[in-house]
């Protein structure tokens, strides 16, 4: 139970910094992360699109 209130937390959190109702923000970064997705990959600096060589939604 520890955990999953945690987890809760954790979700709103990222409600909070703009991830859409929807979309599970620790689901969606643990895909990304996946060598079978080749186009996108996560850098210390943001997300980095492999084929355009420009990192995404960057200000």
């Amino acid at each position: 139970q520890t955990v999953a209130d945690a987890a809760l937390r954790m979700k709103k959190l990222a409600r909070d910094m703009g991830v859409p109702e929807g979309v599970d923000p620790f689901a969606t970064l643990s895909f990304l992360s996946l060598p079978v997705i080749p186009e996108i990959r996560i850098t210390p600096q943001g997300l980095y699109d492999v084929k355009t060589r420009q990192f995404l939604d960057r200000d």
